[in-house]
């Protein structure tokens, strides 16, 4: 019975994006924060289904993820004709380092993934609007993310809480919250970036593949200067979003 009363919930949690969708589109809320309330709503029916899993089957999904699969990707590996005992012995060591930081930063990454998945939602959602020529105004553009200064000087401090405290599951919560926001520091980097480019290449597909592209090339482009580009950009404001329609006049 309560398995069946969860999974209604979760469904319903899953659902309610709809309704976030439209008090955007109607400019009820931001975008902004009608993209945080759908994350969150994701989060809770993600929560709600491994917890039926959990009650029905007796395992978590995350378990098999780190346990069972990257046990097999060792035994797949073992398999290999000409394998050396030693080579075997550096990849189990990997795999546990790799276990390890997973566990870590699991819920990290269930943040990050939800957020990536709601941010489709309601870009799709745009983009059907458009279509049907609906006043999409109250969707932001990509081109104008920004991180709040809010979230740099708590990420900063969550940096150094994370050192000072002693209990690990107080340093692992601020090393995810840590990890989430150089993610999106990240997005909001080249998010500042396409304001500037967007103005000598209109075509947006041409410029995602050009992102892509370099950033698959050059990682250090994704893991160290768009963080700093993000962090920047909540203070220096260089694409003045936040100059006001009498500045702008």
């Amino acid at each position: 019975m309560i398995i069946s009363i969860v999974n209604v919930l979760s469904i319903l949690l899953m659902l309610c994006v709809i309704p976030t969708v439209w008090l955007v589109y109607r400019k009820k809320i931001t975008f902004f924060n009608g993209v945080f309330l759908g994350t969150f709503l994701f989060l809770m029916s993600f929560v709600c289904s491994m917890y039926c899993i959990h009650i029905e089957y007796g395992y978590s999904p995350a378990d098999v993820i780190l346990g069972e699969n990257l046990n097999s990707v060792i035994g797949a590996y073992s398999s290999v004709p000409g394998v050396t005992e030693a080579q075997i012995h550096s990849l189990t060591l990997m795999v546990d380092e790799m276990r390890k930081l997973y566990t870590v930063l699991l819920p990290a990454v269930l943040v990050l993934g939800n957020l990536m998945w709601v941010y489709i939602i309601f870009m799709v959602s745009k983009g059907i609007l458009a279509i049907f020529r609906k006043d999409v105004s109250g969707f932001a553009k990509f081109c104008d993310l920004k991180m709040p200064k809010m979230a740099i000087l708590l990420s900063l401090l969550s940096v150094i809480l994370s050192r000072v405290v002693k209990s690990p599951q107080l340093s692992y919560a601020f090393l995810n919250f840590t990890s989430i926001i150089i993610v999106v520091s990240s997005v909001c980097g080249l998010s500042a970036v396409d304001y500037a480019f967007r103005k000598k290449l209109k075509i947006s597909v041409l410029r995602t593949l050009i992102y892509i592209v370099v950033m698959f090339s050059f990682s250090l482009v994704w893991g160290t200067i768009l963080p700093v580009v993000g962090m920047a950009d909540a203070f220096v404001d260089f694409r003045k979003i936040r100059q006001k329609p009498a500045d702008k006049e």
